[in-house]
């Protein structure tokens, strides 16, 4: 009787790729998405609030602390609300079982008109207080503030331009060029 060679049996898994993981799966921590622009108008007096959002993913196990620094090259200890100085600290904690937690920061407001300034906030340390989850940062650690003007120039516009009140040159005219 000839022999046929024997042929290979199909195997029910075959094609499937396995993951095996060990450990829990590490976790990172960013701004979301959603938060790395915010943009308000400042407002003549009291507090506007700009929240950034600090997101963490790959699970919600342990508490993410997280901290960071707020730095402007325009504005000063005066726009932010209980500042000594910039740039100046912040620093949050997203609990367990929670994806993520808000960093607020209050802008004084005023009626000086001024360009619109930005500030920037960065996270600059994450860590897990469970210690069997490795954190790190991601990529999306910076996030931008813009505090827009909303004072108005005094003065008289005529066709497009401005004309001071302060202008000596025009003080007492009755008929405008």
């Amino acid at each position: 009787n000839p022999r046929t060679p024997a042929m290979p049996l199909p195997t029910p898994i075959a094609g499937v790729t396995f993951t095996i993981q060990s450990g829990t799966p590490a976790q990172t921590v960013t701004f979301a998405a959603g938060s790395v622009s915010v943009a308000h108008a400042e407002g003549n007096a009291g507090t506007t609030a700009f929240t950034f959002t600090v997101e963490r993913t790959g699970g919600t196990t342990g508490d993410v602390s997280f901290s960071g620094q707020l730095n402007s090259a325009v504005s000063n200890a005066a726009d932010f609300n209980g500042a000594a100085a910039v740039p100046f600290a912040f620093s949050g904690t997203i609990p367990a079982g929670q994806a993520s937690a808000t960093v607020t920061i209050l802008i004084n407001g005023d009626a000086t008109v001024e360009p619109d300034e930005n500030f920037t906030v960065t996270l600059q340390t994450v860590s897990n207080n469970d210690g069997t989850v490795p954190t790190s940062l991601g990529t999306q650690v910076a996030a931008t503030g813009t505090i827009q003007n909303d004072d108005a120039v005094p003065g008289n516009v005529i066709e497009g331009i401005t004309i001071l009140d302060q202008a000596p040159s025009l003080q007492g005219d009755v008929v405008t060029p």
